[in-house]
């Protein structure tokens, strides 16, 4: 028995058992989805991917903050020990707790953007798979389909009024 047998044995077999109306939405998805449903579909998951590249780029950027506050603080700390005493006793202390909190986010911020990472990779994947790629311009991401280099959809993600990324 083939895949195509095996599908109509399954739909004709609970057309026979006389289930209830809940059991209609999975013939439903066994069957195929409308235009609409598919649309919306493709959207839901452009929105994953917008999300999860939101989130990776405030990783990174949170990253790169921590980086550079660790590093001045590191630099004025060095530099007040090579040089006399100039900082007050207050401002030193709270710079070596500036640095120490740097030190020990650095790395989460780090591991954080490599699982972040990898979540943005698995949802481009799935794209991939399915003979979609991902274009972004011009404040949105469009979903292209391989096969025919036709735009299937896109999701807006820079509001048009303000320049600025939709919540």
């Amino acid at each position: 028995m083939n895949v195509v047998n095996l599908h109509a044995h399954r739909v004709t077999s609970l057309a026979d058992s006389h289930i209830d109306e809940a059991a209609e939405p999975c013939a439903k998805l066994i069957g195929g989805q409308s235009k609409e449903e598919t649309e919306q579909l493709w959207k839901k998951r452009l929105n994953l991917y917008v999300n999860a590249e939101k989130k990776l780029l405030k990783i990174k950027r949170l990253r790169k903050v921590t980086g550079v506050v660790t590093l001045a603080c590191m630099g004025a700390l060095f530099f007040s020990l090579y040089m006399a005493p100039i900082l007050s006793p207050f401002v030193f202390f709270s710079m070596v707790v500036i640095m120490a909190l740097g030190v020990a986010t650095y790395p989460t911020w780090f591991l954080l953007g490599r699982s972040s990472q990898k979540t943005r990779d698995s949802i481009s994947r799935m794209f991939y798979q399915s003979n979609h790629e991902l274009e972004i311009a011009d404040g949105k991401v469009t979903l292209i389909n391989r096969a025919s280099y036709a735009n299937v959809t896109h999701v807006n993600i820079l509001d048009s009024n303000l320049g600025q990324f939709v919540n």
